[in-house]
């Protein structure tokens, strides 16, 4: 899983073109005189869709919350941004038909830019960002589904990370920090009203997602110290341009925000959200609800990038999982030593540094090489361990690309995870790698805000299949372990279609793993957590799915002529998109290819 650190991941998308571009320099501006004046060349129209595109991130970027900018770059007035007033931001859920109307005239003015008068790189980001117009419109009524405190990735994790990342390059930071520290509990306020008036209308946690929400609270509370103050006082400390006396104020301040006003959000959080137990309407999926199938429709394309019918993915899924049991049952059958080897196999490397080492020298000649490697790998505070997943790369800001960190959580929860593959799908030539060699390529910043959590991954899931074969283990055992990955992503990818598109109950869903080999136990698990996180592993398995399909594509046109590293190369300059649209420039790419 990889960060970029926009507060709000689930529905960021909906509201991230809310300020846009209606002032300065539009199309219309330049082609509303005659028809004669309208027929301009071609490199007026590529510097008129750029300097549309740097119009439309500044404002977009002016109008943000304080996270989003600094995360995003060191140095906001290099891209004329004019910084807003300290804010954890908000979501302007009272407004959509104000969305709707900015969604709709900034697709009007889109058509009037001229596809083939602009170069490849802005055709793709202006298909993709129709494409995304197009999604949003579908999915901007939709607000009452979206729920602020997931298990998975909801407000009560997000504040401590995102807190405990951010970074001090300038005294205005450090200010910003603590003002956002003061503001903490403000910003829970504004959450917990809006969770209670979702929750009037049915839309609430269930009681064994509440539970681990509350418990994710007790364990941010439980510490004496709590985790954010030896991190903060590090990096005042680390700060050359203070006093010994201002870093001991600056402190001291930090010390009593968390107390007075971070600390009282949590526990606020604790005792609000349990007074709501009970309010939700319905304990299974999203189709059970009014709505709930077409805005299910709505996320799968937002999270995958995959234009497929829902119907058309369950089709593929099934089939995959019983490929993939063919397959392994196969191996099995012809290698009578597989079972003991599987039960014994080992990775070659077990620390961080060395693992990502050996999977940097073993990308060879099938990956383009990238001209910046170094990266940092820092471990989750031990208080934060229960919030946080077990490993997650940090995408850095536009303007330092050389600021990479992976995360690793040493929980004991995690300790049967594969550290092997998973630092493959968040480093190399995974997460990282796709990132560094995409921002190598200049592409325009406003595409830092578009595209597809499916894109990347379906890259990293993709990898985590090269990462099993260069591994140093028995052929036999690494595609065995790359194809029980495959299935496990499966299981889950088709119960949360089964739950939340089809309405499986829960003795459905077990039902359905049972079938499949999974005890009792873990399908309550497995449905207890799709059902609050509908569609959060869709990416791993569809995406991955549909990289799969462009290579085959590739290799069908290609015959013995394909290029594994020319394919690599194709998808990364792409950038973030949606599959419909990667494969278009593929196929036109081919196209010319195998017309020369």
């Amino acid at each position: 899983m990889y960060h970029n650190k926009k507060h709000f991941s689930q529905f960021t998308a909906l509201f991230l073109i809310i300020s846009l571009f209606f002032t300065g320099c539009s199309p219309s501006t330049y082609f509303n005189s005659t028809k004669q004046e309208f027929k301009v060349s071609s490199l007026s129209q590529k510097e008129l869709f750029d300097t549309f595109l740097d119009d439309l991130f500044a404002s977009e970027m002016s109008s943000s919350d304080t996270l989003s900018i600094h995360f995003s770059m060191e140095n906001p007035a290099n891209y004329n941004i004019e910084i807003p007033d300290v804010t954890w931001g908000t979501l302007p859920v009272s407004n959509n038909k104000e969305t709707l109307d900015k969604l709709t005239e900034l697709q009007d003015t889109l058509d009037e830019f001229h596809p083939k008068l602009l170069t490849l790189d802005q055709q793709i980001t202006l298909d993709t960002l129709y494409a995304f117009i197009e999604n949003e419109l579908a999915g901007c009524k939709y607000t009452d589904f979206y729920e602020p405190f997931s298990p998975m990735s909801g407000l009560q994790s997000q504040i401590p990370l995102s807190l405990s990342e951010y970074d001090f390059n300038s005294e205005a930071d450090i200010k910003d920090y603590l003002s956002l520290v003061t503001q903490s509990f403000n910003h829970v306020t504004f959450w917990i009203d809006y969770e209670k008036k979702r929750a009037e209308k049915g839309f609430f946690l269930t009681k064994y997602s509440l539970d681990n929400v509350i418990k994710q609270c007790e364990d941010f509370l439980s510490p004496a110290e709590n985790c954010l103050i030896p991190v903060f006082n590090d990096k005042i400390n680390a700060f050359q341009k203070l006093s010994n006396a201002q870093k001991q104020d600056y402190q001291k301040q930090h010390k009593e925000a968390i107390t007075n006003f971070l600390l009282p959000a949590y526990e606020l959080m604790i005792t609000e959200l349990s007074s709501l137990q009970g309010s939700r309407s319905s304990n299974e999926g999203l189709c059970s609800y009014k709505n709930g199938r077409d805005y299910y429709e709505y996320l799968v394309r937002s999270y995958t990038g995959s234009e497929k019918s829902i119907p058309e993915l369950i089709k593929i899924t099934d089939h995959e999982i019983n490929e993939n049991i063919l397959q392994m049952r196969a191996l099995m059958q012809e290698n009578p030593d597989l079972s003991s080897a599987l039960s014994s196999y080992k990775f070659p490397y077990t620390q961080p540094e060395d693992i990502l080492e050996h999977l940097k020298s073993s990308m060879g000649t099938d990956f383009p090489l990238i001209t910046h490697e170094e990266y940092q790998i820092k471990h989750v505070p031990k208080s934060l361990e229960a919030l946080l997943n077990p490993a997650f790369y940090l995408i850095p800001p536009l303007d330092n690309i050389e600021k990479e960190i992976i995360y690793i959580n040493n929980s004991p929860d995690y300790e049967s995870m594969e550290l092997f593959p998973t630092l493959a799908h968040e480093g190399f030539p995974g997460h990282m790698y796709q990132m560094t060699y995409y921002r190598s390529k200049h592409p325009h910043p406003i595409r830092s805000l578009l595209g597809t959590t499916g894109y990347h991954e379906g890259w990293a899931r993709y990898i985590e299949d090269f990462a099993y074969h260069h591994a140093d283990l028995e052929e036999d055992v690494a595609s065995f372990l790359s194809i029980n990955r495959s299935y496990s992503y499966a299981l889950y990818a088709r119960a949360d279609m089964g739950i939340h598109y089809e309405g499986w109950t829960f003795a459905d869903t077990s039902s359905f793993l049972s079938d499949l080999g999974i005890q009792k136990d873990a399908s309550y698990e497995i449905y207890n957590t799709l059902i609050c996180d509908p569609g959060v592993y869709l990416p791993y398995y569809i995406s991955y799915l549909e990289v799969i399909e462009l290579k085959e594509l590739a290799q069908e046109y290609m015959g013995d002529n394909f290029s594994l590293i020319n394919f690599h190369d194709f998808f990364l300059s792409t950038g973030s998109t949606y599959f419909d649209i990667l494969q278009k420039y593929m196929k036109q790419e081919l196209d010319t290819i195998s017309k020369n």
